[in-house]
């Protein structure tokens, strides 16, 4: 078997996945969301001022719910994902075994083995990352477990390996 050139524990707390629930949805919503829904509750209220019924006014008052509902809905399925997740653990601590080729994370609900092409896409923040396996699907990795010898090879190989880094 293959020497692990890093072998990381890293402890999770509630406070840090809640932040990355947060991170996450505030970067799939982005600022020009928020910006069409300010926009969007302006001419509401301008209307409703104006006592305007007319089917615009209704129009409005629809995409601006079914945006409010959607951005709730995508925040409270992370949460719930993610700190579902975080209860399944007794001891919510993984380890994080880095090779040449591959990664490897385990915990005591399993583990599992993946090249460095399966990570699509890194988003940095100061104090961790989200890791995404899939276009929706991340893990959370603080930073302060991970020597900086190591974020080094691990964006190298991503980068090598076609994913991208944001």
């Amino acid at each position: 078997m293959q020497q692990a050139l890093f072998q990381i524990t890293i402890n999770y707390t509630l406070a840090m996945l809640k932040q990355s629930v947060i991170r996450y949805c505030k970067r799939v919503l982005g600022w020009r969301y928020l910006l069409a829904m300010i926009f969007i509750a302006c001419c509401l209220i301008t209307a409703f001022i104006k006592q305007d019924t007319s089917w615009m006014t209704g129009a409005m008052a629809v995409i601006f719910t079914f945006g409010l509902i959607f951005a709730l809905s995508l925040y409270l399925n992370n949460k719930h994902h993610v700190i579902g997740t975080f209860n399944a653990l007794q001891n919510p601590t993984i380890t994080f075994s880095i090779y040449q080729e591959k990664f490897a994370l385990s915990s005591e609900l399993g583990q599992g083995e993946w090249p460095w092409s399966a990570i699509k896409e890194i988003w940095q923040y100061p104090n961790s990352w989200l890791v995404f396996l899939t276009h929706n699907s991340y893990a959370t990795f603080p930073l302060d477990a991970i020597p900086s010898q190591a974020q080094h090879f691990i964006l190298q190989q991503v980068q090598n390996a076609g994913g991208i880094i944001k």
